[in-house]
């Protein structure tokens, strides 16, 4: 340090000769205000101060050292460092302390502040405090501490100060029992008589380290309190995931003398925005925020607080406004609206805003993992291409390592598997997370199994020592019994690593087994975890049995479960049980089942109501006493069946099996929606009554139901010609409400009364999109298509909100894909997901890729007929 006194004392001449030049940068005009603040007759340069009386020359050192602390210029340090040594200033305590505070916070430099240290004869008590926060702020908890043991052994003395910083290195490790000692130590010395600042930090202290409840009493034992200490209290409720003590506490507080600020307002709107049903708390606190003035300050914490609480509760609109009201946006507001708006499913303009943000505020990292991950989840290739580009171009991806993970899982979500593997292999920064990345992706893929297995085995032959994600990621790709070897090889690697103490890998584990049939190992590793099983384990097993037909072995571990383990059954084990039920004709079973459902506010749910409408008919249909069964059920829920409820799959069911007058029956006391007029249609002429589907036919036009597409079709394919003339034919044919339907009687003769004519159909209906062929969707979707440069391929997404899918799917069954029919025949694909909100589905994405022109053109002309058909307005780029 010595020898670089005389250049770097040089330097501070250049550094610092005028005043024009130190405007450029941000740092170097708060230094010049410390040198100006002193030196009035020659503002111009630094080299003043080395003229200055002694006194005066440290305190102006101490003022530009103190200016540093923002910088991370290790010049404008160094520099300061090479005239305190040059004026022999450095021997005065404070400057000593100000050089060595200045290299912990603006340079990071541990060794060079712990070097200025040693270097001090007989360091006072508040140089020894400066040392141990220098290790304090560089996150060095151990060398910190070992500094303050040597401190008590060399001068058996310290202050308030020292213990409060050593506090606040305990909250940050968790290390309760030193928190706990320094407590103790401070009590004994007396120095928690008035040092508030003390109080504070061991409320924080003990909140950090998961004690709450000395956190609140060391609360309750202060002389008084402050701002500073509640925000401790409600800072370390929040910390702990207690939210709701976090609200109890501000309540407190506003009944006190002690007034809020924007730490408290950002802490407690924090704290509402990891609660349900917080949101009327929360716009109280919001409009406490405009009483107290706090809405737009400069550090913008309250607003950027605000915007994550409403769009946490599904309200973005409101987050924008308060977005547009604030005048002094920063990064993180930015950051914080764009993330609101992917959250509530607006990529859209969430897209905008990034777009929007570079005239402001360039895009961090933070920013640009939002963005791309909600590319990925849309599908949106093209936009995150553009990202991509943007990244290299800035240099993110020499940087940051979790920029590229990003785009690996987005690329791996867009099925461009070449590409993902490509940047992954050109990836400067790999890490464990970049081949968790493409081991989940392949793995999800169910053609990409072996490449699965082979980056599993890459990773191997890697200095990266593989984590519990990664054998969780590559599991899945063991599905079937050909992976049974690789999968027991896996079992073998996680035994040998100790991964199969945690039980979420034994759940993988046992998936594994019985997905490739090998059920007497799921079962032996149930029994060693028999202790410590959860929910989620029986579900496996449950699930496993009933997939395989093992009936009677899901019963008996349901029953082991509930009896012997006491554990509730969630609606994902009363499904699977149910339909045991169902299948082995266990009547008394399935009905307690269903009195335990009812008592734990299970029998409500959608998916459990329907898993017992179908097992009391499986049960009906077994015994002949299908009606009664539904009586039953009527009886103890109060239950009507309706198109949620599955009457169509009633209907259908019965129909099949024979019981033709038991479909009546049941269409008879439902509410006639549109899919049982159809189901019943179908069962007329699946019977041979085809008269009966004419005249079923015309009740529902009279009722004032509109006919569907599948209600043609259930009325054509039926044995027609054989009952009815050509005026009834001609009859129906006016009266499709503009649906041409052409129907033909074959040329060729029947040969007897027994056989089913043949008919030619020529359909010209309206273009339509079914997700459960014969059944059109309704609602309109949102349509976002995406070309390549050169025409070769292409992507369109299809966003349903609210479908009526969902009304339709428990009467006539699962979403088998996503279908586009037109006159020149139908366009599908199988990529087809579902969005939850609160549990429940609220809308369907579905995916159609076009790998050729021709393909595009085919898609293209289906898009402007079912435009045209539904009122939209379709333009085509």
């Amino acid at each position: 340090m010595l020898r670089r006194a005389p250049s770097l004392l040089a330097t501070t001449r250049n550094i610092l000769p005028a005043r024009s030049k130190l405007v450029q940068t941000s740092p170097l005009p708060l230094i010049f205000a410390a040198f100006a603040s002193f030196h009035h007759a020659h503002p111009g340069g630094a080299h003043y101060m080395l003229d200055e009386t002694p006194h005066r020359r440290a305190g102006a050192i101490v003022r530009a050292l103190t200016a540093s602390y923002s910088s991370r210029d290790t010049n404008i340090v160094a520099s300061l460092h090479c005239a305190s040594l040059k004026t022999g200033a450095v021997l005065d305590p404070p400057v000593r302390t100000s050089v060595l505070t200045a290299y912990a916070r603006a340079q990071r430099d541990v060794g060079a502040a712990l070097a200025l240290f040693e270097e001090a004869g007989s360091p006072d008590v508040i140089l020894w405090n400066a040392a141990i926060s220098a290790f304090m702020l560089n996150l060095c908890y151990g060398g910190a501490v070992a500094l303050f043991r040597r401190m008590a052994r060399e001068i058996g003395e310290l202050d308030s100060t020292t213990v409060v910083v050593m506090l606040s290195g305990a909250s940050r490790a968790g290390k309760l029992w030193h928190g706990m000692g320094l407590h103790g130590l401070a009590v004994k010395r007396c120095l928690d008589a008035d040092h508030l600042s003390l109080w504070n930090a061991l409320i924080d202290m003990y909140a950090k380290c998961g004690d709450c409840d000395s956190s609140e009493a060391v609360f309750l034992l202060m002389p008084y309190q402050d701002t500073t200490s509640w925000n401790s209290l409600i800072s370390g409720s929040i910390f702990n995931g207690h939210a709701d003590v976090a609200a109890c506490y501000f309540k407190e507080m506003t009944r006190s003398i002690v007034q809020t600020d924007e730490v408290t307002l950002s802490l407690v709107l924090s704290g509402c925005s990891r609660l349900e049903d917080f949101v009327n708390f929360g716009e109280s606190v919001h409009s406490r925020v405009i009483k107290l003035g706090y809405e737009d300050t400069v550090s913008c914490s309250v607003a950027n607080s605000l915007m994550t609480f409403y769009s946490k509760y599904g309200l973005p609109e409101a987050a924008e406004k308060l977005f547009a009201w604030t005048s002094n946006k920063n990064l993180v507001s930015w950051n914080t609206l764009i993330k609101g708006m992917v959250e509530n499913e607006r990529v859209s303009e969430a897209l905008i805003l990034f777009q929007e943000m570079g005239s402001e505020n360039q895009p961090d990292v933070s920013t640009l993992v939002t963005v791309i991950s909600s590319f990925g989840d849309e599908g949106l290739l093209s936009e995150g291409k553009a990202v991509h580009g943007y990244t290299v171009r800035k240099g993110f991806l020499q940087e940051e390592p979790s920029i590229g993970n990003c785009l690996l899982d987005f690329y791996l979500k867009c099925d461009e598997t070449s590409t993902a593997s490509m940047l992954f292999s050109t990836m400067p920064r790999r890490d464990l997370i970049s081949w968790n990345t493409m081991i989940s992706g392949y793995s999800r893929n169910v053609s990409l199994k072996k490449e699965a297995h082979s980056m599993f085995k890459g990773l191997l032959s890697e200095d990266l020592h593989c984590s519990l994600t990664t054998i969780l990621a590559v599991m899945p790709s063991c599905s079937g019994p050909e992976e049974l070897s690789f999968g027991k090889a896996l079992h073998a690697f996680s035994l040998k690593y100790g991964f199969t103490s945690e039980v979420s890998a034994v759940n993988a584990l046992m998936h594994m087994y019985l997905s490739c049939g090998d059920l007497l190992a799921a079962f032996a590793m149930m029994e060693g975890i028999l202790p410590v099983s959860d929910i989620i384990s029986w579900n496996t097993i449950i699930v496993g049995c009933v997939q395989n037909g093992h009936y009677n072995a899901a019963l008996e571990a349901f029953q082991f479960m509930c009896s012997s383990l006491a554990m509730s059954p969630d609606c994902i084990t009363l499904v699977r049980i149910l339909s045991a039920c169902g299948n082995l004709n266990q009547q008394s079973l399935g009905k307690s089942i269903h009195c335990m459902a009812l008592k734990n506010s299970l029998g409500s749910n959608l998916r459990v109501e329907n898993a017992l409408l179908a097992m009391y008919f499986r049960m009906g249909d077994t015994n002949n006493k299908g009606w009664r069964a539904l009586q039953f059920y009527q009886n103890m829920n109060d239950f009507t069946p309706n198109e949620i409820s599955t009457v169509a799959s009633l209907v259908d069911m019965y129909c099949k099996s024979g019981r033709l007058d038991m479909a009546l029956r049941v269409f008879e006391v439902s509410e006639k929606s549109i899919a049982g007029w159809n189901s019943m249609i179908s069962a007329f002429g699946f019977h041979g009554h085809g008269l009966k589907s004419i005249e079923l036919f015309w009740k529902m036009n009279d009722s004032g139901v509109k006919a569907t597409r599948s209600t043609f079709i259930a009325l054509f394919l039926t044995d027609i010609s054989h009952h009815a003339g050509t005026g009834s034919q001609q009859n129906l044919y006016s009266s499709f409400n503009g649906l041409s339907l052409q129907c033909r009687p074959a040329s060729r003769p029947r040969p007897s009364c027994s056989s089913r004519s043949t008919m030619q159909v020529v359909m010209m209906a309206k273009p339509s999109i079914q997700f459960i062929q014969g059944t059109d969707e309704q609602t309109i979707p949102d349509v976002r298509l995406t070309k390549s440069r050169d025409g070769t391929n292409g992507v369109a997404i299809f966003s349903f909100e609210q479908p009526s899918v969902f009304d339709s799917s428990a009467e006539l069954g699962d979403i088998t894909g996503f279908y586009m029919i037109d006159e020149e025949g139908v366009l599908q694909s199988v990529d087809v997901s579902a969005k939850f909100v609160n549990g429940k589905p609220a809308r369907i994405e579905a995916k159609y890729v076009m790998r050729t022109p021709r393909e595009w053109d085919r898609f293209m002309r289906f898009m402007e007929r079912y435009s045209q058909a539904n009122g939209l307005q379709f333009v085509k780029n």
